[in-house]
């Protein structure tokens, strides 16, 4: 992958860049245009609820895609050598991008569905509740996926910017597989100072490794002496 401008991984690099964006600071602002107060109870959320609560779940689905697309393409890359760590990458994605799709298809179609009719069993089901199933998925899912930057870094290592996107994709594992354990001791950490924190590093590393990778790849291609791009 070194020596190739790869134009698609440049693209699902952007994808993800706009997915941290999209489903981080712009949709957790649209949120709180309506905003939920601290969580109470399935009554209090459904009385407040409001379909742009919603819309950090809708943009998350350009994450998951983004995301996909982007071990995809680094894997379809990766030399002989990065096969094995390249196919479970794919597999580790493919749980991520199940596990996550599932968390915000509750998020966008059940809990709507069962806010309007104040069913007392969104309580298991929104992210509004730090102890609810959502965030068990949500964490271990983007754990997992933090599993897959790890095993495909070192397809990055070379290259313009590669040895900084290596390490970026590394300290992305290492804070998912943490963040993740960290929740089965306590499901609702995350909402707290250091859970926050946490979620603030690990969009600040992706959206790095994503701009790091667009520039990289959407750049003008080396040309050999003697012929195209290689």
């Amino acid at each position: 992958m070194s020596r190739v401008i790869d134009r698609p991984l440049g693209v699902a690099a952007l994808v993800v860049a706009a997915g941290v964006l999209l489903s981080g600071p712009i949709g957790m602002g649209l949120a709180m245009l309506h905003p939920q107060p601290p969580w109470v109870d399935a009554a209090t959320f459904a009385a407040r609820f409001h379909p742009v609560q919603q819309a950090p779940f809708w943009f998350g689905f350009v994450l998951i895609f983004g995301c996909a697309f982007f071990v995809a393409r680094a894997a379809a890359l990766s030399g002989e050598a990065l096969r094995t760590r390249a196919a479970g990458a794919l597999v580790a994605t493919a749980a991520f991008v199940a596990m996550i799709a599932t968390n915000y298809t509750l998020q966008v179609a059940f809990v709507p569905a069962a806010a309007r009719v104040h069913d007392p069993s969104l309580a298991l089901f929104s992210m509004a509740n730090p102890r609810s199933i959502a965030w068990a998925l949500e964490m271990f899912g983007y754990g997992v996926f933090g599993v897959a930057t790890w095993l495909i870094a070192p397809a990055f290592r070379a290259g313009r910017f590669g040895r900084t996107t290596a390490w970026l994709l590394v300290a992305n594992g290492v804070v998912s597989v943490v963040a993740a354990a960290l929740t089965s001791v306590d499901l609702a950490w995350l909402l707290g100072p250091i859970g926050l924190l946490s979620f603030a590093v690990w969009n600040v590393l992706l959206f790095a490794v994503a701009i790091l990778v667009a520039v990289a790849h959407l750049g003008r291609s080396p040309r050999a002496p003697d012929g195209p791009a290689l």
